[in-house]
């Protein structure tokens, strides 16, 4: 079989065309045709159609080499001169790959600083929002021990009315004490009830700590900086940073589920908070990966 092709005729042919018209491939068909117009009527019935039918599989078998011998004869030099261009043209890219990695190394470098000055900020001003939520708490507290003591000294005068005038009805006293300066005018019925003597104790709620908001970062984008459509696309990410301290946090159940060979809780744990959150699960870190596209 002749194994010096011409592959540019078939580029210019067509594959049908060109084998139309070459000798080897019109032999093989001929063979082909022969040999399955010979054995179509063969059917086993006998050990002597056993003999046929083994002759003839035999034929077709050494047949379907010969084809994909020839299949490969054909395609090899379009394969060589494929890695050629190949080759030839990753030269071409690599006169600036390192270029390209320069710049999206300078351009993540870039982010990475954003992110952490973003991180760093929401740090400061979430510490702000908990030492402004101390101080009020403070005020608060202090607010309500005056009032309490200017409740005390309401009541003290109002005993000590009761003491001189024992005839005189709850309702004079609270308007002889409303007449007094200096008596706030905002007085409870708790408050009164506790300054005229019918309740022992007057209860005061205790200062709930504030509670204060997570405070997200605000980062910068590349996506938002630059006028060339570049983009970026995150990942997000998650690590077990303290095997120890996550495994005491979990219940054997969650145990079960989160240490399973393929993480495939912990991804989806992660995959419900933004890229910025914070972890939802004590020894465990979330993150996420940012890449130029």
């Amino acid at each position: 079989m002749n194994e010096a092709l011409e592959t540019n005729n078939i580029l210019d042919t067509g594959v049908r065309t060109y084998f139309s018209n070459d000798v080897n491939f019109l032999q093989l068909k001929e063979n082909i045709d022969s040999a399955v117009s010979e054995s179509k009527d063969i059917v086993v019935m006998t050990a002597n159609d056993v003999n046929s039918a083994s002759h003839y599989l035999k034929n077709f078998k050494a047949l379907g080499k010969k084809i994909e011998y020839y299949r490969k004869a054909v395609k090899q030099p379009f394969l060589e001169k494929g890695k050629e261009i190949d080759e030839f043209f990753k030269e071409l890219a690599n006169l600036f790959s390192d270029e390209l990695d320069r710049l999206d190394k300078e351009l993540k470098d870039f982010q990475k600083r954003e992110n952490e000055k973003a991180e760093k900020a929401a740090a400061a001003e979430r510490k702000r929002l908990e030492e402004e939520a101390i101080q009020l708490g403070i005020q608060e507290e202090e607010r309500r021990r005056k009032r309490a003591d200017t409740i005390a000294i309401i009541k003290s005068a109002a005993e000590e009315m009761k003491v001189e005038n024992p005839g005189m009805t709850q309702n004079s006293i609270m308007a002889a004490l409303q007449g007094n300066n200096g008596f706030p005018a905002d007085v409870t019925p708790d408050e009164w009830s506790y300054i005229l003597g019918n309740v022992e104790e007057l209860e005061v709620a205790e200062v709930e700590p504030a509670i204060v908001a997570e405070v997200e970062p605000e980062t910068r984008k590349i996506s938002s900086l630059n006028s060339s459509g570049l983009h970026t696309r995150r990942t997000k990410k998650y690590e077990i940073t303290n095997f120890v301290e996550f495994v005491r946090s979990l219940s054997d159940k969650e145990i079960l589920l989160y240490l399973e060979p393929n993480r495939q809780a912990l991804t989806a744990e992660r995959s419900k908070f933004d890229f910025e959150a914070h972890s939802s699960l004590k020894g465990v870190r979330f993150y996420f990966d940012e890449n130029l596209r």
